[in-house]
């Protein structure tokens, strides 16, 4: 009988942060929470910083959880894109680490925007604007502490640090590097033109290595304290995304995309190509994946707006929430979830309210109907970005995969199979955190490689398939994608 292979892994959030363990046993993989903790920004003077001292002391309350449960063998951290941390030589904080949500990040991304046409960069990184934190916080050091910037030895993002305080090695990992929007999507490195014209030094660039990097051995006196001998410290897909799309269980040769639906609805496309050379897909980029692949990647608003809403009607239950809209006729009123992409509402019903009278809809007043007005617009928005991507890469997908919390959510997955008339596939329901734990496994010889991977997450995990409904409702996609994208993302 084969030994069962025990592996942690760190997922690092923007709302929240859990250790969880995986146990395989050379035919399954079993997931075992650890730890949970809330994760958000905290507010100092008029600055919106992540508390990493405390995410630290949780994810050492996790690691002890598991030394007393088990002997593991390797643990590895994903976390969300773009917020960094930058280092002193000696691998001390330069400058607390600032959120991509506090508001001076606007400025400092004005700026940066500011040294390259929308075509230009889009031939260079992949993208026709940045949107990444990573330049943003950088510029604005530049401009306002330079002092920083001399002292610093390096930057890592949130995945690569806590690797580093777990390990000690500083790694800069290729898929967390790509959300930057740094990065030579035609080589995987960075691109030093763009680096230079935003005025960055190079010293402070590791370069990007790929996912799967053996770091080493726990510090000593970390696995002394946590009593966690002998256990290997990976780089495994750093991005969340990454290791999410990682555990897509995709085995057919057919064309299939991903909707990684959380907070936010991260819809992503697994290639060895570029698509550098076409014009007029605004709000698509290219992010890295496993294997050193790219992803043609689309965030829009997501399931935030359910947990707002939630939030407003006093913390009803997601089940009470969900029947609610079941009793809603489809597609009623819609917003566009874009509009909300700074997730600073003070009042989203009242605000969804009033975007539905000035836009001459039915006004959704009830909890049910605000519900169903928020799926049904991710729903069609989704839609909207699947139809553009499949025109960008020139390839018709035959299967979506919906990965994450929107798994739960038979209203939406209908949705999406009824617009777009193809399979949409659920599960797993875990996506960050299998990847995570995929990836260590192949590094450890433990998986061949991501086919079989994937092949374990079918035998793993419940997946659920949903298929165009016979005569459905369907919306104006016209009308929709003229609001929702052509005037949405071209502003």
């Amino acid at each position: 009988m084969k030994k069962t292979y025990r592996v942690l892994a760190f997922d690092c959030g923007s709302s929240n942060g859990r250790i969880l363990a995986g146990d395989f046993d050379g035919k399954l993989l079993k997931l075992n929470e650890l730890n949970r903790f809330p994760n958000y920004p905290q507010e100092m003077g008029d600055v919106h910083y992540w508390d990493v001292m405390q995410m630290w002391q949780n994810v050492k309350l996790g690691l002890k959880s598991a030394a007393s449960q088990s002997h593991f063998h390797s643990i590895s951290t994903d976390s969300w894109g773009c917020d960094l941390t930058l280092l002193r030589p000696d691998g001390q904080m330069l400058q607390n680490v600032v959120s991509y949500r506090d508001n001076s990040m606007k400025k400092s991304m004005d700026k940066a925007n500011s040294y390259f046409s929308s075509q230009d960069l889009y031939k260079k990184i992949g993208s026709h604007y940045f949107l990444s934190s990573t330049v943003a916080v950088l510029v604005k050091i530049r401009e306002e502490y330079p002092s920083i910037l001399d002292a610093a030895k390096s930057f890592l993002h949130i995945c690569d640090y806590f690797n580093f305080l777990l390990s000690g090695v500083m790694n800069c990992e290729f898929t967390i590097a790509s959300t930057s929007q740094m990065m030579d999507p035609r080589t995987g490195q960075w691109h030093w033109d763009v680096i230079k014209t935003l005025g960055l030094p190079e010293k402070i660039f590791l370069p990007p290595v790929l996912s799967g990097n053996t770091l080493g051995p726990l510090r000593t006196f970390l696995a002394e304290e946590l009593g966690m001998p002998g256990v290997k410290v990976i780089a495994a897909c750093g991005h969340d995304s990454a290791a999410a799309i990682a555990a897509v269980p995709a085995l057919s040769g057919d064309p299939w995309m991903c909707i990684s639906s959380g907070s936010w609805s991260i819809l992503m496309y697994e290639t060895d190509k570029t698509y550098l050379d076409v014009s007029g897909y605004y709000g698509f980029m290219h992010e890295g994946c496993y294997g050193g692949k790219n992803r043609i990647t689309y965030n829009q608003v997501g399931l935030w707006l359910i947990q707002e809403l939630r939030r407003a009607f006093g913390n009803p239950s997601f089940d009470d929430m969900d029947a609610q809209a079941g009793q809603v006729e489809a597609f009623r009123s819609i917003i566009i979830p874009q509009h909300y992409k700074q997730m600073f509402i003070p009042n989203l019903p009242n605000s969804i309210r009033e975007y539905c009278k000035k836009t001459g809809q039915p006004i959704p007043e009830t909890q049910g109907e605000l519900v169903r007005c928020a799926y049904d617009s991710i729903a069609i928005n989704s839609a909207i970005v699947i139809g553009k991507m499949e025109k960008m890469i020139r390839v018709e997908f035959k299967k979506i995969y919906v990965v994450g919390g929107g798994t739960y959510n038979a209203i939406l997955l209908q949705n999406i199979a009824d617009i777009t008339g193809k399979e949409v596939v659920a599960g797993p329901k875990e996506p960050a955190v299998t990847g995570n734990m995929l990836v260590q496994l192949i590094a450890q010889g433990e998986l061949a490689d991501l086919t079989q991977a994937r092949q374990l997450v079918l035998d793993s995990f419940k997946v659920s398939s949903y298929y165009p409904a016979k005569n459905a409702r369907l919306p104006d996609m016209e009308h929709y994608t003229r609001e929702m994208y052509d005037k949405t993302e071209k502003q």
